[in-house]
């Protein structure tokens, strides 16, 4: 949770400290099987609202966020498909997902 604390805290704030971004990135990507759906969902709208485009780490979120979709919150849905939008990406398998989820 810290990681999506943290990624949350510098997109609120709009602090672009790309040492520290890179490295929330590897950690996430390491530890995205521990994260959960707020955290994934947080860490997407972070790099999202940061316009950020990570595509290692965003392809590691997707994947487990398809995993955990059953767990995702309306607020989750809606952070997740909106970084999708905010960056451009068309991830079908999330965006799947996230439209069967929010029936």
């Amino acid at each position: 949770q810290g990681l999506s604390n943290m990624s949350w805290a510098l997109a609120r704030f709009g602090i672009l400290d790309w040492p520290l971004l890179h490295a929330i990135a590897a950690e996430s990507i390491a530890k995205s099987a521990a994260l959960n759906s707020q955290d994934l969902s947080n860490t997407l709208w972070a790099f999202a609202k940061l316009e950020v485009h990570d595509e290692t780490l965003l392809e590691a979120l997707a994947s487990e966020s398809i995993q955990k979709m059953q767990n995702y919150n309306p607020q989750s849905l809606a952070n997740t498909a909106w970084a999708l939008a905010i960056l451009s990406i068309r991830h079908q398998p999330l965006l799947d997902a996230l439209s069967s989820a929010a029936l």
